[in-house]
């Protein structure tokens, strides 16, 4: 520190943690009203941070990767999220509640 200059945590704090891009999906996770618990889950969503079967399976967890909804397909985030056909029901039913029933061949729109 040079003499006669004060000392800024904030200073301290931009020259040893990089700071990334903003992303395109900052928005939808940091918001003033947010529940943290769901923002949470939504943030590790984007970042593919669920400790899906899948990844569990790779990692020498689990045995097998089977997705625990009996579809038979190897249970993933994206598969969660848009291929399983119980999720998808699921999703389809909730975005009738709230307006929105669109569905897309199994994938929710």
């Amino acid at each position: 520190m040079k003499k006669g200059c004060t000392f800024s945590l904030h200073e301290a704090w931009r020259a040893f943690i990089p700071h990334s891009p903003i992303v395109p999906w900052s928005k939808v996770v940091w918001f003033s009203r947010r529940i943290p618990k769901h923002i949470f889950c939504l943030w590790l969503t984007f970042r593919d941070g669920h400790k899906t079967l899948d990844k569990l399976c790779s990692w020498g967890v689990v045995q097998a990767a089977s997705c625990a909804f009996g579809c038979g397909q190897e249970e993933s985030i994206d598969h969660l999220f848009f291929a399983c056909p119980f999720t998808t029901t699921i999703w389809n039913h909730f975005l009738a509640k709230c307006g929105f029933g669109r569905s897309c061949g199994g994938v929710v729109c």
